[in-house]
C-alpha cells in the first residue's frame, strides 16, 4: 500500500510542475504580442505544445491565424527552446 500512495504522490507532482511550466509558458504571450493584440486575446491553455488562444472576436482570431509563425518563432525565442509548435485561435465568450 505505501508503494502505491508514493506512485500517486509521484504522479501528481509531475502532474502539477507541469502545470507550472505551462502556466509560466503561457505568460509569455504577453511578452511576443502588442498592447493592442494583448487587449483582445488571453492565452487559454498550452497541451502537447500546441497554445490556446482566446480572441474577442472571428475576425481577431482570423488575423492572428495569419502571423502565427511569427508568433510561434517569437515564442519559442523567448522561451530559449521549442515549447510550442502551434498555435489554435479560438473565440471567447
Amino acid at each position: 500500500m505505501p508503494q502505491t500512495m508514493k506512485r500517486i504522490l509521484e504522479g501528481r507532482e509531475t502532474d502539477s510542475l507541469a502545470a507550472v511550466r505551462a502556466c509560466r509558458l503561457m505568460g509569455l504571450w504577453e511578452v511576443v504580442v502588442d498592447d493592442k493584440i494583448r487587449e483582445n486575446t488571453e492565452p487559454i491553455k498550452l497541451v502537447n505544445k500546441v497554445l490556446y488562444i482566446g480572441t474577442k472576436s472571428a475576425v481577431w482570431a482570423q488575423e492572428l491565424n495569419y502571423l502565427k509563425i511569427e508568433f510561434i518563432k517569437k515564442f519559442n525565442e523567448h522561451a530559449k527552446r521549442e515549447v510550442i509548435v502551434d498555435i489554435h485561435f479560438r473565440i471567447m465568450n
